[in-house]
């Protein structure tokens, strides 16, 4: 009998094989979590998650919970990625790191994605999450009223943690504004994922209301300030042409994306 040749699977197959594997982990955590939250585990003939935990899958309430909360930081990090990122934890011991340096979602979003740029680009190990840990805190650190080291008093500050140009004080002051509102869509849509799945959420959209959730989600996160115009650098005579700013003097983090490396070594050398 002729041998049957197997046709090899392209790289972009085999690795979204490895994608689907990494991310059933969170995919058990979000099926505990439901158990949990609705109770079934009654529906199982058990008194307490804890009891269906140890009797149906042979683990301990500890390591489910720890699962769950670990979903948790995922699911914040998806919501409040950065554009420049798109990896996402993997393991439960990332999540960990990331929860315990922060529990503000879009802070954790924040650490991730400064562990994975200072990883290369590659999935970070938790002593390096925690490094970038320590990296974002400093960042803030620096308050608005604090002087700096000319004596004279920092103004508000953009996403690198540098003051920025007086004539922009007001639109970077209202980044915790930015950051509240897109944590509170988080917390939305926790609460509006409960309501569905609640005795009264039969006539719930849940995909269309998460839809409209994120589209939202975006178009503030599109629109919070980031950092000064590496084009126009400060200058009111060519921002008035210039077309990266959109004559603003700043940026949001999707245009500062498209910076040349000149404009952003501008930003960074402020």
């Amino acid at each position: 009998m002729a041998e049957i040749q197997r046709i090899p699977r392209t790289l972009a197959d085999n690795e979204a094989v490895i994608r689907r594997g990494l991310i059933q982990v969170w995919e058990v955590a979000a099926a505990l979590a439901d158990i949990r939250d609705q109770k079934q585990y009654k529906d199982a003939g058990f008194k307490t998650f804890e009891e269906y935990c140890e009797t149906r899958w042979n683990f301990k309430r500890d390591y489910a919970s720890k699962l769950i909360q670990g979903s948790q930081v995922v699911e914040n990090v998806k919501e409040n990625l950065s554009t420049r990122v798109d990896k996402l934890p993997t393991q439960e011991a990332q999540a960990r790191a990331i929860r315990k340096a922060t529990k503000e979602p879009t802070e954790q979003a924040e650490v991730w994605a400064k562990a994975v740029e200072d990883a290369g680009g590659e999935q970070p190990t938790a002593p390096q999450i925690r490094e970038a840990a320590a990296k974002v805190t400093a960042s803030k650190t620096h308050e608005p009223t604090e002087e700096d080291s000319d004596g004279e008093e920092a103004g508000p500050l953009d996403h690198f943690g540098k003051a920025v140009d007086p004539a922009f004080a007001d639109a970077f002051a209202e980044r915790d504004a930015f950051k509240s509102f897109l944590s509170d869509l988080t917390q939305l849509k926790r609460k509006l994922k409960a309501l569905s799945s609640g005795a009264g959420g039969k006539w719930l959209h849940y995909q269309e209301a998460e839809s409209a959730l994120k589209d939202l989600k975006i178009i503030v996160d599109f629109a919070m300030p980031y950092t000064e115009c590496g084009f126009c650098q400060r200058d009111a005579k060519k921002r008035q042409s210039c077309d990266a700013c959109k004559h603003r003097g700043w940026v949001c983090e999707k245009a500062y994306g498209n910076f040349t490396n000149a404009a952003k070594g501008w930003v960074q050398s402020r």
